[in-house]
This record gives C-alpha cells, structure tokens and sequence, in this order.
C-alpha cells in the first residue's frame, strides 16, 4: 500500500457539496443546568439502586433526566454568539466525505458538515478559493459487512460522533468562555481540591478556551441529559473499586477526569484534521480554505468532487428566515427552552443512527394520552441501511420527548423537519400553548451546544451538584462495596 507525504494514514476527499443558507435569528448559549432538590435526589436514587452491579447508562434516567439536567431558562446578551457578517446574512453550508486508508489496512469515512464566512458562491458555481470555512462537526462511520439470505450486505455503523466549538466565533475577551463537558465538570472539581489544598497532584484541570486560536472537541451524544448524567456517574463509579479502599478522592477526581478526556483524545486523533493542522501549522485546525484542501489532496481538483448550488425560486424561499413568524431564541419561554433541547439532542439522535434527514411529528394528544411518534420521511447519510437502525432512531426521539414532558405527563404537540447538514424547523406547543416555530442553524449548531459558557458560575454550579450527587450517593455508585469516599 501507497503511504502519505505526511507520513501517515493516506486522506482522500471523496467528495465536497457546497450550497446557500438562508438567514436566521440571533443564535444564543444556553448552557447546562441541574435542578438538584430532595425530590430529584431521591428519583436518582431510585434509579441507580435499580441498576444495582450493571451499568449506569441513559435509559437509567429515561423519563427523569430532562427534569434534572436542562439548558438554562433565559439568556442575556453576554450569551448572544456571533457568526461573520451576522446571522441575518446568507453564507454557504458544505457537507465533505473524507476517506482515511489506515497504514495497517482498513478504511474509515468521515463526514464533516460546516459553514463558510460569507456567501463566496457564484450562480455559475464558482466559489471562492480564499473563503474561510469552519467545521460544525464529524462522525467516523466503519464499514460492516452482513450475511444474510441475500448475500453480503453492507452499512455503516457511527464510531465517533463530534461537535467542534472554534474558539474563532465563540471566544470573547470580555468574558471567560468555560467549557461545560463532563470531562470539565471534574476537572472543575480538581481545581477546587487545589484551591482548598486537599490534592498534592492531579491532572490537567483547565476548563476554558483562552484565546481565539483554542478549540475543543465534544461527544454529540452527551447533549443528551440522560446521556450526560450516566457519563458523569458512570465513569465515576468505575474508578471506585474495592482494592481502592483509602485511596483519597482527588485521585479518584483525577482518574475518571482522565478516562473522559481520553473519549475527547480520540475525537481529536483525526487524520484529516491532523494533516491540515500541518498544511495551515497549527496546533488544532478546526477550519480551512479550498487551497489547503487541494494541498492536502491536490486530486480532489478534479472536476465533480467540490460542487456548490446558488438556490433561487421555491427552494430559496423555503430557507430560514427573520420574519415575524419565526420565534426568537432569546425567549424565556418553555417552547424556547423545549426547542433547544430538541435541536441539540435530534442532532445527537439523528447522528448516531447515521441520518441527516428527518421530518414527522409527535404528540401525546390522543385519546390514551401515548406518545406516538408519526414519522413523514427520513433520509440516512448513505443508503442500504438496516431497518433497524431506523427503528432505534424512531424509539429514541420517543424517549427523548418522553423525558422532556416529564414521561409523558406535559400535554404537547411537535412537529420537526431536520436536515443536519442544513437548517431544522421545529414546531412546538406546550400544555395547549400557541404554536412556537423555531429555526435552527445546523450547519452551526455547535454555536448553540450546552458544552460551552460564559458566565463562569454555570460551571461552578454544575460541578457542585455533580459533587453532591456522588457525595451524597456513594452506596448507590459503588454497589459491590457501600465504600464512600472521603473528603469531598
């Protein structure tokens, strides 16, 4: 096999497609937040005495964990994220699939979906070589192989989903940007140990982007609250075993600090990125212009690899626009926080059960009151998919409104049409409420991630209450023992 000039896997653009979007409300940050009480506490309790000596995972707070962990109520102007040439511009969306031939035999495809700096696009299709593009984010698909009656088959299977938080569109001088992962709450937590002199050595504790130039990587999947909630406890009570008995609380901090960042190492370990960090010498590249990628793969030139679309007629009439009709995402209103928490967590969905379209309906406004998820259409990334995989997509979207309204208990009606590489538009009404209808940036959702803030005490917070929970539960997180860590 042929090796890389950078010596390295070999990284081959399959293809770039390239068209405009239309222009959007102001896009704001609303970080994650727990509403911690007694009731809340026991209902966890509950849960993880139900999970006994198995794994904590996210079906373990299915029906509860919204009402514990959820985007913050309202937001000010600090939390406004800007874009280049502003929201209300027109720019261009791309979506790239990327094949890396492994140097020990293999081959994984990405797909990276992001935006550009401005509308670089002629009606010809000629686009700007010079225009900056950023990446939103990736997912790494293996390829598999099936028998079945018919013969072979072959689908996809997500390795690796991530979102890119550039800290070129989201770092501000003014105020403190802290990253909100679960890798960040313990090291938050690390960094109290320090200040408190109880740990004499822990491991890297930084929590925040500290010029325009850092950026970080996030699981897509922990926009999920049940998600976020089992990584957090889970990876916890794993470095909690018995041969650890006196071991004391800041090295067990330390240790399951290290075992979610090496989710984010991996993320990072991409060799597309790390051969244009190369091209462009930098440390991180999260962006780029078509000339690095003809540097870094001078064939994909060649005409039908990069295409881009000027949209006119119906089609551009149909994109996101500032109208009166659109809602505003700056509202303090429970169809806002609903909409957010549906269009970080579809995004997740959708993603890990390789689609990139979505369009249907759900609503418990029957005559039995059940969730009932109506799907119209569905589009996966590539196509001969499993019907399975969209059967698992289908049950998690009525999971995740079943834990939004409280298992089912809020009277709702939603109507969703996703397009990941693209824009969303989300419909929402709440106990009989007048119909919201949101529009959500997806080619930049990363702008609206939960793993990002600045207001530093949402942080603070959220590694307090996750403290608390693992203070106040050590018998349900190390069930083989009872063993409760001290000093916390």
């Amino acid at each position: 096999m042929s090796h890389s000039r950078f010596g390295g896997d070999i990284v081959k653009i399959r293809s770039m497609f390239i068209q405009q979007t239309g222009a959007f409300h102001d896009v704001y940050n609303r970080a994650f937040q727990m509403e911690l009480n007694e009731h809340s506490m026991e209902s966890i309790r509950n849960r993880l005495m139900s999970a006994g000596k198995g794994r904590i995972t996210a079906n373990s707070f299915r029906g509860i964990s919204a009402g514990i962990l959820a985007p913050v109520s309202s937001v000010t102007d600090r939390d406004l994220i800007e874009i280049p040439e502003g929201w209300g511009e027109s720019r261009c969306r791309f979506m790239m699939e990327v094949v890396v031939e492994s140097r020990l035999g293999g081959e994984d495809v990405y797909y990276f979906q992001g935006f550009s700096s401005y509308l670089g696009l002629t009606r010809n299709g000629n686009i700007d070589e010079n225009m900056p593009w950023y990446i939103n984010g990736f997912i790494r698909v293996q390829r598999v192989e099936r028998m079945t009656p018919r013969g072979p088959e072959y689908f996809g299977i997500v390795k690796e989903s991530a979102q890119v938080i550039d800290g070129r569109l989201v770092y501000d001088s003014n105020n403190r940007v802290e990253l909100m992962r679960t890798v960040d709450v313990y090291s938050n937590m690390q960094q109290r140990f320090i200040s408190n002199g109880y740990a004499s050595e822990v491991s890297d504790y930084r929590t925040r982007l500290n010029s325009p130039a850092d950026a970080i990587f996030a699981r897509r999947a922990d926009n999920l609250p049940g998600q976020y909630l089992s990584s957090t406890l889970e990876t916890y009570r794993r470095n909690i075993q018995p041969m650890d008995f006196g071991v004391d609380s800041d090295n067990i901090l330390a240790r399951t600090q290290q075992e979610l960042a090496s989710d984010i190492a991996m993320l990072e370990d991409n060799p597309f990125l790390r051969q244009l960090a190369v091209i462009k010498q930098v440390q991180v590249a999260t962006n780029f212009t078509l000339r690095d990628l003809y540097d870094l793969d001078p064939d994909c030139r060649r005409n039908g690899v990069i295409e881009g679309t000027i949209l006119e007629g119906r089609a551009l009439a149909k994109l996101a626009s500032t109208d009166a009709y659109v809602s505003d995402w700056r509202a303090a209103t429970i169809e806002a926080q609903w909409a957010t928490q549906i269009a970080n967590s579809l995004g997740a969905i959708m993603m890990s059960n390789y689609h990139r379209g979505y369009t249907g309906s759900i609503s418990n406004l029957n005559i039995d009151h059940e969730i009932v998820v109506m799907t119209e259409d569905a589009l996966p990334i590539a196509e001969n998919m499993p019907l399975e995989i969209f059967e698992r997509m289908e049950q998690q979207i009525h999971d995740l409104l079943f834990d939004l309204s409280g298992a089912g208990r809020d009277d709702f009606a939603i109507r969703v049409s996703a397009n990941l590489y693209d824009q969303t538009e989300i419909f929402v009404s709440v106990h009989g409420g007048h119909e919201q209808r949101f529009f959500v940036p997806s080619f930049a959702d990363s702008l609206m991630t939960p793993f990002f803030t600045r207001d530093a005490t949402h942080l603070e917070n959220l590694s307090n209450d996750i403290e608390t929970l693992i203070h106040r539960l050590p018998n349900e997180l190390d069930s083989s023992t009872g063993y409760a860590v001290s000093g916390i």
